[in-house]
């Protein structure tokens, strides 16, 4: 699997991963109620926090964290 993927999704909740062969099987034997919730959850994820609105937020915190940074006098590696 993609380190990493367990921040944007919960394995088992939101995503379906297979590492195995019995993995991949027992995720082509989920009923498809089953599939279908994780798929609802995995969107609901997605709409709330994934959207490009989220991840101009994300940037705008993460350039204003670095500017106050900057004025209180840490070098420009540390800021940011």
């Amino acid at each position: 699997t993609w380190p990493g993927l367990s921040s944007f999704f919960q394995p088992g909740s939101e995503i379906i991963l297979a590492d195995t062969t019995d993995d991949v099987v027992a995720a082509v034997c989920l009923s498809d109620s089953d599939v279908d919730a994780i798929r609802r959850r995995a969107r609901e994820r997605v709409l709330d926090e994934h959207t490009s609105a989220q991840r101009a937020r994300e940037l705008d915190r993460l350039l204003s964290d670095a500017l106050q940074g900057l004025t209180a006098g840490e070098p420009l590696k540390e800021a940011i």
